[in-house]
């Protein structure tokens, strides 16, 4: 899995990157591109392209793969744009 949130904005690779990933007009609605999340459907500029890239803040979500399992109960408290309540939906399942 390519972690675009570690390029940084200030070199030539990461402002190219950021100028591409702004083309999209808003509200388009594409999947996830890669990720636990790969595949579902997110819009873009909701937030901030790691969203849709599937790489955000990944750390916390190999986190939560790791201890949140099938027919658990998670409380999305301060939700912001929905990507944490889409992932540990994922997670629990329908019996969670």
């Amino acid at each position: 899995m390519i972690n675009f949130s570690k390029i940084s904005d200030r070199g030539f690779i990461g402002k190219t990157l950021r100028k591409v990933l702004n083309i999209f007009p808003k509200p388009e609605i594409i999947r996830i591109l890669q990720g636990p999340l790969r595949g579902k459907k997110w819009v873009v500029k909701s937030g901030v392209n790691g969203y849709w890239l599937g790489t955000y803040e990944l750390e916390k979500q190999k986190y939560f793969l790791q201890f949140i399992k099938e027919g658990d109960v998670v409380y999305d408290i301060g939700a912001h744009v929905g990507f944490y309540t889409l992932f540990t939906a994922q997670l629990v399942g329908k019996k969670g």
